[in-house]
């Protein structure tokens, strides 16, 4: 696995997968700065819904966002800090 940018954090969601949690897995996780995400057995597809009702109004209000600044570029790039602006 990929060392994190600048020390940063990421999160590593697991969807009740036991026989990847070993103490050495936990180890590795920690000095490397990955939160593990166990999720309950399909608790993705209990919460898959939400992409549906929630999250799509903000999915279309980015998008639309999106369109407006970039409508006149052929090419645009959005990193984190323009994510969070946006």
């Amino acid at each position: 696995m990929k060392a994190t940018q600048n020390g940063e954090y990421c999160i590593l969601i697991l969807n009740k997968h036991n026989f990847y949690i070993t103490t050495a897995a936990i180890e590795y996780c920690i000095k490397s700065k990955i939160i593990l995400l166990c999720l309950l057995l399909h608790a993705t597809y209990i919460l898959q819904p939400l992409d549906v009702s929630v999250f799509s109004l903000v999915a279309v209000t980015y998008k639309s966002i999106i369109t407006n600044k970039y409508a006149f570029r052929a090419t645009y790039n959005i990193n984190k800090c323009n994510f969070l602006k946006i």
